[in-house]
C-alpha cells in the first residue's frame, strides 16, 4: 500500500520558525567548556583531482575511498591514491571491508599489489559468458557478502567466485539499497524487493511501472519512493 505525501506551505509555521530561529541565534553562549570537533576541510582541487565526487566510504582500516570522476580516490589521513578504472567510478563495500567498483564495461574489487599500492581487479573474467561492452554501471550495492552491479539494463550478481547475469537488457533497471534491503525497479513492472537470492515483485507496485523513480528511501519501518514528476510516496 502506498500513500501520497502533499507538502503544503504553512505560513504561520513558517513565521513561527523564523522567530524561534531569530531568538536561538540571539541567546549569548554562555558555556565556555564545550569542546569542538576537528574538522578539515579536504579541497581536492589542491591534489590535482576535480571536486567532482559520487559516494563516499570507509573501511575497517580507516581509510576513505571517494569514487570520483578522475577515478576511485584513497586517502589514509596523510597521503592521496588514485585508483584507474574505466568510466566514472561506482562502489559498494561488503562486510569483510572489500570495496567493490563499477565502471565502463568492466567491474572488480579494490585490492593492494606487491607494494601495498591499492589497484583494480577486474572480475569480468569470472563470468561463463562473454559479457562483451555492456556500458556503464550505474549502481552497486551489497548484501550478505552478495555483490550487485547494474547498468542500465543489465544486472550482473557476484557470489564470490563467479559472475551471473540475472537481467539481460530487455527493459530499463534501477537499483537502490535502504538500510540492508535491495530494491530493483524494472520499466513497465515495478518495484521488486530482493528476498533471500531472488528478486520478488511487490504486491500493489504495479502502481510506479510508469514513474520516474529517483530515490528510495527510510522513512521509520517504510519506505519513501520520490519519483521525477509525480512527487513522494509512503509504500509500506
Amino acid at each position: 500500500m502506498y500513500f501520497k505525501i502533499k507538502f503544503i506551505k504553512n505560513t504561520t509555521f513558517f513565521s513561527l520558525f523564523i522567530v524561534i530561529f531569530a531568538t536561538v541565534l540571539s541567546t549569548p553562549v554562555f558555556s565556555e567548556n564545550v569542546g569542538s570537533p576537528y574538522i578539515q576541510q579536504i579541497v581536492l582541487n589542491n591534489y590535482g583531482f576535480k571536486n567532482d565526487n559520487h559516494k563516499i566510504i570507509k573501511d575497517k582500516n580507516g581509510l576513505i575511498y571517494i569514487t570520483n570522476t578522475n577515478g576511485l580516490l584513497q586517502y589514509d589521513g596523510s597521503f592521496w591514491e588514485i585508483v584507474k578504472v574505466p568510466g566514472i567510478p561506482y562502489m559498494d563495500i561488503d562486510s569483510n571491508g572489500i570495496v567493490y567498483v563499477g565502471g565502463n564495461n568492466d567491474f572488480g574489487k579494490i585490492a593492494p599489489d606487491k607494494t601495498g599500492k591499492p589497484v583494480f581487479i577486474s572480475l569480468n573474467d569470472s563470468s561463463k559468458y562473454n559479457l562483451g561492452n555492456f556500458g556503464q554501471i550505474k549502481q552497486v550495492y551489497t548484501r550478505n557478502n552478495i555483490v550487485y552491479f547494474c547498468t542500465k539494463d543489465l544486472l550482473f550478481k557476484w557470489t564470490g567466485n563467479h559472475i551471473e547475469v540475472l537481467d539481460t537488457g530487455k527493459v530499463e533497471l534501477q537499483l537502490f539499497k535502504v538500510k540492508n534491503h535491495i530494491f530493483l525497479e524494472k520499466d513497465g513492472q515495478g518495484i521488486l524487493k530482493l528476498i533471500n537470492q531472488d528478486f520478488r515483485l511487490l504486491p500493489g507496485s504495479s502502481e510506479f511501472s510508469e514513474k520516474d523513480i529517483i530515490d528510495i528511501l527510510p522513512y521509520r519501518e517504510k519506505i519513501l519512493i520520490k519519483t521525477a514528476n509525480s512527487g513522494f510516496f509512503l509504500f509500506d
